[in-house]
C-alpha cells in the first residue's frame, strides 16, 4: 500500500511540474503565432515552438495515465477491486452520451 501511496505522489508532482511546462509550451506557440502574423518573425519559428509543445504534452498525458494507474493499485491494495469477471463485462450496458467538456489535462474540450 505505501509503494502506490508513494508513487502516486510522485506522479502527481511529475504531473504539475509537467503541467507548468505544457502552458509555457502553449505560450510560446501563442506568441510565435502573433510575432508570426504580425510579420515579426518566420514560419519557422512557429513549427520550433510547435515541436517542443507536442512532447511535453505526450509525456503530460503518459505521466496521467500513470498517475491514474498507481489510484487503481492502491484501491486494489486497500482491498477493493470489480466484482464482475472479464466475460461479464460485454454482458453489461451503460449509456454513456457523449458530451464536450473541458480536459485541464490537455487544456482543450473533448469530444
Amino acid at each position: 500500500m505505501s509503494d502506490a501511496l508513494i508513487s502516486h505522489r510522485r506522479y502527481e508532482d511529475e504531473r504539475v511540474e509537467q503541467t507548468q511546462a505544457v502552458d509555457a509550451g502553449r505560450d510560446a506557440v501563442e506568441l510565435a503565432t502573433a510575432r508570426y502574423k504580425e510579420g515579426k518573425a518566420s514560419y519557422y519559428e512557429v513549427l520550433e515552438a510547435q515541436q517542443q509543445l507536442y512532447p511535453a504534452e505526450n509525456s503530460l498525458s503518459q505521466i496521467e495515465a500513470a498517475r491514474r494507474l498507481t489510484v487503481v493499485q492502491l484501491y486494489e491494495a486497500l482491498g477493493g477491486g470489480w466484482s464482475l469477471k472479464d466475460s461479464e463485462w460485454s454482458k453489461t450496458s451503460v449509456a454513456v452520451e457523449p458530451t464536450s467538456r473541458f480536459c485541464p489535462y490537455i487544456g482543450v474540450n473533448t469530444p
